[in-house]
């Protein structure tokens, strides 16, 4: 829950700066559980109830989980290759 509080902690400043859109780049993350999950979908709803768009960036670990758990669907992430 740790490492969930300090990503929370970090998009406080983004909701208070008026962007039309929000781009959460994953594609160094090399582990997420639940509570990224978690935070993830937090910020996906966040955005929608803001009116903003929703990118996400995923590597191969993370698309995995996206799609293990239906969510890759649910949020519009399609499979992407990094250079």
């Amino acid at each position: 829950m740790a490492g969930l509080s300090k990503f929370e902690a970090s998009l406080d400043g983004l909701w208070e700066i008026r962007q039309r859109g929000v781009v959460l780049d994953l594609t160094d993350v090399s582990f997420i559980d639940s509570s990224g999950i978690r935070g993830v979908v937090g910020v996906q709803h966040r955005c929608a109830d803001d009116g903003r768009s929703f990118e996400m960036r995923v590597n191969e670990t993370v698309m995995y989980v996206l799609n293990l758990t239906g969510l890759a669907e649910i949020l519009g992430v399609a499979s992407q290759e990094t250079a």
